[in-house]
């Protein structure tokens, strides 16, 4: 069994749900002396910046104390991209009945690390929507509810303006290297950023529209693949993905076309 401080998705049931992470127990719990900030740049510029904690005395980050059983914590840091943009650290936290405990946390590497900056709108909804799940104080959760957003672009129907896509079977996008698939088109990762390469594992040779629904901030973590085969996504998920694709064509090559049958 282990105990980890979470401060920021990771209250959240509908990531861990989407992280394949069970939890025996949660409260929560204050690290004192640290602060948290937003200063990793996510792979996807518009996205904005991923949560991170730095010593600050007198500051105070409130979060969940997760306990789990150790098998989830590979999981876990394969997820948070432990070696890559973060490291797993041990701290000494404080529940709100007054127990203090040892846990680890996820701390950035400080190599990733760029001027603060603001979290996406989605991101942070999933932070509030954690806080507010785990129960954390009326003022804390105010000031999370707060947080400046990163400004995100409307985009059109992403139209990827190509003359002679490809059509890729899914058979075909599991043997092509550093080729992944979104709501029905693929793309080409082999010129894509460093910055990406911790999403290779999860992104090669996948479609990953499933990958990314189950992290919406406006989810129960339930997404079916009969849904979206039949076309039964609400408009919000039909917004969030073609945002995506505008998104992966800005770092990605654009291929073609997806055929799922």
């Amino acid at each position: 069994m282990i105990d980890l401080f979470a401060y920021a998705s990771n209250m959240s049931g509908t990531s861990l749900n989407a992280k394949g992470v069970k939890t025996v127990n949660i409260e929560p719990a204050v690290l004192a002396d640290w602060r948290m900030v937003f200063d990793i740049p996510d792979p996807f510029p518009n996205q904005g910046s991923l949560a991170n904690i730095i010593p600050s005395t007198g500051h105070k980050t409130h979060g969940a104390l997760l306990q789990c059983e150790d098998e989830y914590v590979e999981a876990l840091d394969r997820m948070e991209a432990v070696g890559i943009i973060y490291e797993r650290r041990s701290f000494n936290v404080e529940t709100y009945l007054g127990e203090r405990r040892t846990a680890s946390a996820y701390v950035a590497i400080p190599e990733r690390t760029a001027t603060e900056d603001r979290p996406s709108l989605r991101y942070r909804n999933l932070i509030v929507a954690g806080g507010r799940e785990v129960g954390l104080n009326a003022t804390y959760l105010e000031w999370l509810s707060n947080l400046p957003i990163h400004p995100h672009p409307t985009y059109a129907a992403f139209d990827p303006r190509t003359s002679s896509p490809l059509t890729i079977s899914n058979e075909e996008l599991k043997v092509r290297p550093n080729h992944t698939a979104l709501y029905g088109h693929v793309f080409d990762m082999s010129d894509a950023r460093p910055e990406h390469d911790f999403l290779r594992p999860f992104f090669v040779g996948t479609d990953v529209t499933m990958f990314l629904l189950k992290r919406m901030d406006a989810t129960d973590g339930a997404q079916s693949v009969e849904a979206l085969q039949f076309g039964q996504l609400s408009e919000n998920q039909k917004k969030y993905l073609n945002d995506y694709l505008h998104e992966f064509s800005q770092q990605y090559r654009y291929v073609g076309i997806l055929n799922n049958e």
